[in-house]
């Protein structure tokens, strides 16, 4: 079962194990995530509420793993969003995983002490396909693209959705004719630092909806990388929102919030109300 949640790390959640071994959990740095290894029989009711054990705190004291799990915690304190990925044992006191949750996450966040553990209250269930802010990577890339390859549609239609896909073509110039060919929040118009990105995201559209330039917004690069990964958000009048993950100092270094520079007509507003409500990391 080790090899299977190691490899459920790399591919499902995009956070590789520092060692398959010894790793209680992984990190996706890009996107402020912290994914742990946690145990269903050490879930436990506190107040009105659920919350699962994080750290037994001198049993495993001084082991690689325990102190990556400190690691891990104080990255939870200094605002990681946190998911708990659930393990089952055939023993309690033994810690060989018989079978793991692959379908859904537990999301975590208050973490909080007693004498001898650290918990972390549980605050909801996410389905993994659904992981807020889950952005593609190169692999979901090349699979997008081979979709489209092999799908039964006309040449026409397959180059224009290789051409979207891939932030280019006639749904990148749509895009930015709709803008003055400039960046929808900043103005910047050096082209080479703009994207095209979709507002709902490519595996949840349709192929007109993949073509269609009211579902996408030009963006500079820093700002299609906090889009992406649901980080920024904006609603029906064009103000941004900002996710609670990303720290204050950042927010400051990358002067948010920034509203867009014109008001969204109904049909994009659509599209960005979809954005906010499935992949803004609230």
């Amino acid at each position: 079962m080790s090899n299977g949640i190691n490899a459920f790390f790399r591919d499902s959640l995009g956070a590789s194990l520092a060692n398959n071994r010894w790793s209680w959990g992984g990190v996706d740095d890009e996107r402020r995530r912290v994914f742990l290894r946690v145990w269903r029989d050490e879930l436990r009711r506190v107040g009105d509420g659920d919350a699962i054990q994080v750290l037994r705190k001198a049993q495993t004291k001084g082991r690689q793993g325990w102190n990556e799990r400190r690691k891990h915690i104080e990255l939870m304190r200094s605002g990681y969003q946190a998911f708990g990925v659930i393990c089952d044992r055939d023993d309690p006191d033994a810690g060989v995983i018989r079978a793991f949750e692959a379908k859904s996450l537990v999301r975590l966040a208050d973490v909080f002490e007693t004498d001898d553990f650290v918990f972390a209250r549980v605050i909801g269930h996410v389905a993994v396909i659904d992981l807020p802010g889950k952005s593609p990577g190169q692999a979901d890339l090349a699979a997008d693209l081979l979709e489209v390859i092999q799908a039964p549609i006309g040449e026409t239609t397959r180059a224009a959705l290789v051409a979207a896909r891939l932030g280019q073509g006639r749904y990148r110039r749509e895009l930015l004719k709709r803008w003055n060919d400039a960046c929808a929040v900043t103005g910047c118009t050096v082209q080479a630092a703009l994207r095209a990105s979709h507002c709902k995201p490519w595996r949840e559209s349709n192929n007109e909806e993949r073509l269609d330039p009211n579902n996408g917004l030009p963006l500079v690069a820093t700002l299609d990388a906090l889009f992406d990964a649901g980080l920024i958000a904006f609603d029906g009048h064009g103000e941004m929102h900002v996710s609670a993950t990303l720290a204050v100092a950042d927010r400051g270094m990358l002067g948010l919030p920034m509203a867009l520079r014109q008001r969204p007509k109904p049909a994009q507003a659509a599209y960005l109300a979809h954005h906010y409500e499935r992949v803004f990391v609230s």
